[in-house]
């Protein structure tokens, strides 16, 4: 996956604006306001910014829907081909983050109809009809 070897080229500072632009992404949404900055800041176009960005969202909402432990999410970075410290870095990001993303993914995901055993409801009916006819009776 060369869409992450930018980020070995990155600035400290840059890498945290990145990530933290992905993760605010991941709890509410997306700030075009503070991508333009980061764009500037780092000399890309705003579409790069945003394309590297949905690059990081996708690892980290991979690994948090695969509940990774931060040894299986460096595993997941590896794959990537980040360097070792853009791994660290990202791995602290995910586990300091890990529950606030399963809450923030369960919370913009689709809910789906369940069933609802409704059974209950043909009991009280029959039951309401047997009253009804002994009370004619």
């Amino acid at each position: 996956m060369d869409e992450f070897q930018y980020i070995d080229k990155l600035k400290q500072h840059e890498k945290e604006s990145l990530c933290t632009l992905a993760v605010d992404f991941i709890l509410t949404e997306f700030n075009a306001k503070q991508c333009n900055q980061i764009s500037q800041q780092i000399g890309k176009p705003s579409s790069d910014v945003q394309s590297h960005v949905q690059n990081l969202i996708l690892l980290l909402t991979q690994a948090t829907q695969q509940q990774c432990n931060e040894d299986e999410f460096k595993q997941l970075a590896i794959l990537s081909n980040l360097d070792e410290e853009s791994i660290n870095f990202i791995s602290d990001l995910y586990i300091q983050h890990k529950q606030s993303f399963i809450r923030g993914i369960s919370n913009n995901s689709i809910k789906f109809p369940t069933y609802q055993d409704l059974e209950w409801r043909l009991d009280v009916k029959v039951n309401m009809n047997k009253e009804h006819e002994t009370i004619i009776c």
